[in-house]
């Protein structure tokens, strides 16, 4: 694999390798679902308006609560990794003249957190309001989706990233333009969203899961809530692995890419195999009478999603011209 060869140049033992990347990969997947759950709590909102069904209203709900959960323990850490990093290596940016850039930087992700707040605590004060509940639900899904698209621009050209103290607004459009300009990063977006809707849907499962002993709101609506959840992880996970394989197809067609000697049968199994064997296992619960009892089905549907998602990531990494 043209990465180990790599990892020889600089050094890198591949257990170090590993566990930083699993590491990286576990952060990631957190934070797509957790930027994606809201997106599909409002939907979900919006579908028991639609009908009338007080179901999709508390999984819904459920769904907001674990977004939250996840949003409040990510930026949490990452808060206090990055002051650490910062405090460590470059302390002048805590200063006054630069701090307050910092600051300004820093309220996109607090708005965000703000508005996933106010749209979970007023959920039972706004229950007569349902149409304000819904336009706050609406701001919550377009911060997620404006954060999680802004994410993506920093992960895909973090080379411009050490420039945005200076000037954010230059640098937030050169990273949309460069984007734009290259058709490819369409199809990774697309791809990071469909994974995100996946994870937040197996994770909301394993969330059920847990919560049923204490927000028992009855068998007949955890029998609803698992087959909607798995639904959204089944269709998902389906999506994101039909456009992992376009993107292999695609950056096969490149000169810059060695594709076909970097997606390994190693590789290619895990990637899109187990998406699969995940997917049969939603399948049975949703046909299931008594889906909460599909516990070791749930469990490791989410292990094997990982998995698939650090084998894909592995792939796409590998895929990129070497140093």
């Amino acid at each position: 694999m043209p990465l180990l060869e790599t990892l020889r140049q600089f050094d890198i033992s591949l257990a170090d390798f590993f566990s930083m990347f699993a590491a990286t990969c576990l952060v990631c997947s957190l934070l797509l679902a957790a930027l994606c759950g809201p997106l599909s709590a409002f939907a979900l909102e919006c579908a028991g308006a639609a009908r009338r069904k007080a179901f999709y209203d508390k999984c819904a709900m459920q769904a907001a609560q674990l977004a939250f959960l996840l949003t409040f323990a990510l930026y949490a850490a990452l808060g206090v990794t990055l002051f650490t990093l910062i405090n460590a290596r470059q302390p002048e940016l805590l200063a006054p003249p630069h701090l307050r850039r910092v600051l300004v930087l820093a309220a996109v992700p607090l708005g965000h957190f703000v508005l996933l707040g106010l749209y979970l605590l007023l959920w039972a004060p706004l229950r007569k309001l349902r149409a304000l509940h819904l336009l706050l639900g609406l701001f919550a899904a377009l911060a997620s989706a404006a954060l999680l698209f802004t994410a993506y621009l920093g992960a895909a050209y973090a080379s411009l990233l050490p420039f945005a103290l200076n000037d954010p607004p230059r640098v937030f459009l050169s990273m949309l333009n460069l984007f734009l300009s290259e058709p490819p990063q369409w199809l990774f977006l697309s791809y990071a969203c469909a994974c995100g809707f996946a994870l937040a849907g197996a994770l909301c499962l394993l969330w059920l899961l847990a919560r049923r002993n204490r927000a028992d709101f009855g068998r007949d609506y955890y029998t609803f809530a698992m087959r909607a959840m798995s639904r959204q992880a089944l269709i998902f996970t389906l999506v994101s692995s039909g456009l992992a394989g376009w993107l292999v197809l695609r950056m096969q067609e490149s000169a810059l890419s060695p594709l076909g000697q970097a997606w390994e049968p190693a590789l290619l199994l895990p990637a899109f195999g187990l998406p699969l064997v995940c997917c049969l296992l939603w399948f049975l619960v949703i046909r299931s009478q008594t889906p909460m009892r599909h516990k070791p089905g749930v469990f490791f549907a989410g292990v094997f999603l990982f998995v698939a998602f650090c084998a894909q990531a592995l792939g796409f990494l590998n895929a990129l011209p070497q140093p």
